[in-house]
């Protein structure tokens, strides 16, 4: 009888501290370390259950309870806000539910200058460095030859002549324009020379 009350102490033990662990492992660790940034949205009235499920989904946690367990254990329920929030599977469980329950919400408008002289790279790099984009995709849609138009709108007119091999390197009007945040990049590529005057 000792020796089975001692085997189910001892098996308990094990059983804590190996969960102690997956669960440390889980709330520190991201989900993806090359991961990219992305929009996602809590909504109003939203469940922890409900938003655990939506991070999973998008691929963003690898488990929902971890991140339902992580919430409640530190009582950031009634801390997690509506809004749109850039989050990214580089973020660990812990890290996504500080920025959920801060409110760090995301202004879905934002407003960008292209500066006179500016050239694509310098372009892109403004973009980069004001976390309008994670990664190169202007730089590659903007170089690309406008004999090869790949974008999904119609070539605006004042393309039509330009010569083939050549790329929107000054085509890119310098002025304000206000975008999506939430907009992927191919339609901000032709917001920009489309809308020549447009703040």
């Amino acid at each position: 009888m000792f020796k089975l009350i001692k085997f189910i102490f001892v098996s308990a033990i094990i059983a804590v501290f190996i969960f102690i662990i997956a669960y440390s492992n889980a709330v520190n660790k991201p989900a993806d370390k090359n991961g990219k940034d992305l929009l996602f949205t809590v909504r109003s009235g939203e469940s922890v259950s409900e938003i655990a499920r939506d991070l999973k989904i998008a691929g963003i946690i690898k488990s929902d309870n971890y991140f339902k367990l992580y919430v409640r254990l530190n009582n950031l329920q009634a801390g997690l806000q509506a809004g749109d929030y850039f989050v990214s599977p580089r973020m660990t469980i812990k890290e996504i539910s500080a920025k959920l329950s801060g409110g760090e919400v995301e202004n879905r408008e934002k407003n960008f200058k292209i500066i006179e002289g500016w050239t694509i790279d310098d372009i892109n790099e403004y973009l980069m460095d004001n976390k309008f984009l994670s990664d190169n995709s202007f730089l590659n849609l903007a170089k690309t030859n406008i004999g090869n138009w790949k974008l999904e709108i119609e070539k605006p007119d004042f393309l039509q002549d330009a010569p083939a091999g050549v790329d929107l390197e000054g085509y890119l009007f310098p002025d304000t324009y206000r975008v999506y945040s939430a907009d992927k990049f191919g339609g901000l590529a032709f917001f920009v020379p489309c809308t020549k005057g447009h703040s």
